[in-house]
């Protein structure tokens, strides 16, 4: 990730200080994201296109939440 792409990345909100990137193949982005969409404890933050793979920028209510993600798509 190039430090210009981090800059514009979109600051966490307060009540999702738990913050990852996670990269992700774009076929499988549909699947994270309607598994994404559903959570209230997950904030899908931007996403930075690749040719073979995504950095998603994601925000988390907590830690667990965020080290679940992880487990899941990371």
């Amino acid at each position: 990730m190039r430090y210009r792409e981090i800059q514009q990345r979109p600051a966490a909100p307060d009540t999702h200080p738990c913050v990852t990137d996670i990269t992700i193949a774009p076929a499988a982005f549909d699947d994270f994201e309607r598994t994404v969409e559903g959570q209230p404890d997950v904030r899908l933050l931007c996403r930075i296109d690749r040719p073979n793979f995504w950095h998603v920028h994601v925000a988390c209510t907590n830690e667990a939440v965020r080290r679940r993600l992880l487990d899941a798509w990371g």
